[in-house]
């Protein structure tokens, strides 16, 4: 796009040329009516202009230079038409970028939750091979009966089952991360959890819905597609403004030398210069389907900019209501999560003293497992909210 800037500017650049020629040519004289006065061609005698079939050389160097002067605003139209196009194009780039980062944010989230789900797992497996273990401590000291132990093992394998699970889990969104990143293989290396949410919006913000206006008209001035979509407007208002110049003269000058003659070292010379307008008369015809076709044009992207605004409205809109909904379930799941790791403590305690089940022991460790795995998707889904908020606001690496 760069260079169509400078395609652009070509037209108000001087021009020119130098040619060098040699003919063999004969000397035989054609009149021409109009062309030379009468009295060159009659006289006293029937022929006083000498002709010769022999082929005599003829030596001819020659130069031309010609600059347009002014046109009256047609280049320098079409040079800002140029130019909005190449700002629209790096606009374009950048929206392509904002867009490849949301993937690659979401897939390396998705990673994380698989590998947070892992080790919920892996704790899992931990707790049901000790309570296996001490299940059968109990049953050889035949304190409890033998189906204590055999549910044990059922649910130490259903745990293993469940860990295997996750890690097949785990490579597959770590190979996704990879293909977003445009690898063919997953990456190397441990991936960290992200720092904690920067954005700093009160849970009043989030619920006003009057906040959403001051947002759309933050993100309409920051994200690039809308800004894009406004320099191809300047662009198009540009282009018409070249359209409807077309027929105005342009004012240029010119200068031409030569030597030229028949012997090559004895050449003479001529120059001469030029000024003078040039009027382009098919343009007053040109410039009008072109005009109308550009107009048509200029409608087409201010309605597709009316859209984007649409859309970035609907984005903001969108990314505040899942912050909100993860903000307020993080809460209660904290509290849930602390509360199923009590109940968990309370009801091993009550089956080493006798008092409970291990019914009652494996219920509570599932439902501490599950709390615990809500806590860190509600985190990981915070950060992927407050990502999309700030994609939706144009505050991308802010």
């Amino acid at each position: 796009m760069r260079a169509r800037v400078d395609v652009a500017a070509i037209p108000l650049l001087p021009t020119a040329s130098l040619d060098v020629t040699q003919a063999a040519t004969t000397a035989n004289f054609v009149q021409r009516p109009g062309a030379v006065p009468r009295s060159f061609t009659t006289g006293s005698s029937a022929n006083t202009v000498g002709t010769s079939p022999e082929l005599y050389p003829f030596f001819q160097v020659g130069g031309n230079a010609r600059w347009t002067v002014w046109d009256f605003g047609r280049t320098a139209a079409a040079l800002d038409a140029a130019r909005s196009s190449a700002r629209a194009a790096a606009l374009g780039e950048d929206t392509l970028r904002q867009r490849l980062w949301v993937v690659v944010a979401t897939a390396y989230l998705q990673a994380l939750a698989a590998q947070a789900v892992a080790e919920v797992a892996e704790d899992a497996v931990q707790l049901a091979t000790r309570r296996r273990d001490l299940v059968q401590a109990r049953v050889k000291a035949e304190v409890r009966p033998m189906l204590d132990l055999l549910r044990a093992e059922a649910d130490l394998q259903s745990a293993d089952v469940a860990r295997m699970r996750a890690y097949d889990d785990i490579h597959n969104a770590r190979l996704a991360l990879g293909l977003a990143m445009g690898l063919d293989r997953a990456p190397d290396g441990a991936l960290e959890a992200p720092r904690q949410p920067t954005a700093v919006v009160s849970d009043a913000e989030l619920q006003s819905g009057a906040a959403v206006d001051n947002w759309t008209a933050e993100a309409s001035s920051r994200r690039p597609e809308l800004r894009a979509l406004d320099a191809d407007l300047d662009a198009a208002r540009a282009q018409l403004r070249a359209a409807a110049l077309q027929w105005l003269p342009s004012v240029f000058v010119s200068s031409q030398a030569t030597l030229a003659g028949t012997e090559f070292d004895n050449l003479v010379y001529n120059y001469s210069a030029t000024a003078g307008a040039s009027l382009p008369i098919s343009g007053v015809w040109l410039a009008v389907p072109q005009a109308a076709e550009m107009r048509a044009n200029l409608r087409q992207i201010q309605a597709n900019r009316d859209a984007v605004v649409l859309q970035i409205r609907g984005e903001v809109d969108g990314a505040r209501q899942l912050w909100l909904q993860v903000r307020r379930r993080r809460g209660p799941l904290q509290t849930l999560f602390a509360l199923a790791d009590k109940a968990h403590e309370h009801a091993r305690a009550r089956y080493l003293a006798g008092a409970a089940s291990l019914v009652e022991v494996i219920d509570t460790e599932a439902a501490r497992n599950q709390a615990k795995l809500q806590v860190v998707q509600a985190e990981l889904d915070e950060v992927l909210a407050v990502a999309r908020w700030q994609v939706a606001m144009g505050r991308i690496g802010q």
